[in-house]
C-alpha cells in the first residue's frame, strides 16, 4: 500500500511520512522513550519504500499488463 501511495499521491506519501517522523520525536521528547515506526524508524521504512518496496510493485503491474489483451 506504501508503494502504492507513493507511486499515485506522492505529496500524500511525503506528508504521511513526515506526520510519522513528528510522531517518533514527540514520543521521544514527551515521554524520553525511543519510539520507532515498525521498529525501524521512519526514515529506513521510507527509504525501502522508495527503493524497493516500488520497485517490486511497478514490476508486479508489467507482469499483469501481458494478460490485457482483447480477443476479436
Amino acid at each position: 500500500e506504501m508503494a502504492y501511495l507513493h507511486q499515485q499521491e506522492p505529496e500524500t506519501f511525503e506528508y504521511m511520512f513526515q506526520c510519522i517522523k513528528d510522531t517518533e520525536e514527540r514520543i521521544l521528547k514527551e515521554k524520553g522513550k525511543v519510539w520507532k515506526f515498525k521498529d525501524q524508524g521512519a526514515d529506513i521504512i521510507k527509504g525501502r519504500v522508495i527503493t524497493t518496496w516500488r520497485s517490486i510493485l511497478e514490476m508486479e503491474q508489467n507482469q499483469m499488463t501481458i494478460f490485457d489483451y482483447k480477443i476479436e
